[in-house]
């Protein structure tokens, strides 16, 4: 579950979601060819 991966925990900084959504985007045929 993505969700999962990028929300870790409730207390989850704004910093580590988004590097939890770049390595979840990268790892995904579909997603990666999309740019945040």
């Amino acid at each position: 579950d993505n969700f999962a991966k990028i929300f870790s925990s409730e207390n989850v900084t704004s910093e580590e979601v988004l590097t939890a959504l770049n390595d979840v985007m990268a790892s995904d045929k579909v997603l990666s060819q999309y740019a945040v």
